[in-house]
């Protein structure tokens, strides 16, 4: 019996370090919950942003997202409100969507990869909390400012 219970540990030891941050942080199974909108509400800096495993978080420095309580969203780049919009949370607040039409079609304009926030994403707090916004081959983590 004792030796069963080894082998079921060592087991279970494995396969749990074989699990690695980034796959907890985009199958959001076992990280956190969907976040309410009074979470939500608040400026956000970006931590880290990967798009298709690539890390490219060097796109949204000094960049950090207001969520206003009215639905209001504004993309800042260090105090400055470059592009407005608005969020909505959906599907049982999974989800929120996030419109800035300044963003639409991928406009660049106002910097390489901005664009990426104009999109729905599946969205949840964190243990730390941090917010997750996961789509597809992409992830944002932000920190909160302050809020």
């Amino acid at each position: 019996m004792k030796i069963k219970y080894s082998i079921l540990v060592v087991l279970m030891s494995v396969s749990l370090l074989a699990c690695e941050e980034s796959d907890v942080l985009q199958n959001g199974q076992n990280d956190g919950t969907p976040a309410g909108a009074d979470d939500i509400v608040g400026t956000w800096s970006v931590f880290r942003y990967t798009d298709d495993g690539d890390n490219e978080t060097s796109y949204f420095s000094n960049i950090s997202f207001k969520f206003d309580q009215d639905g209001a969203f504004h993309l800042i780049r260090g105090s400055q409100t470059i592009a407005s919009g608005n969020w909505q949370l959906m599907d049982n607040d999974t989800e929120i969507d996030i419109n800035v039409p300044a963003l639409a079609g991928e406009n660049e304009s106002l910097g390489e990869e901005l664009y990426e926030i104009h999109d729905d994403w599946r969205q949840r707090i964190d243990n730390e909390g941090r917010l997750i916004l996961t789509d597809d081959d992409e992830q944002f983590i932000l920190l909160p400012q302050n809020n």
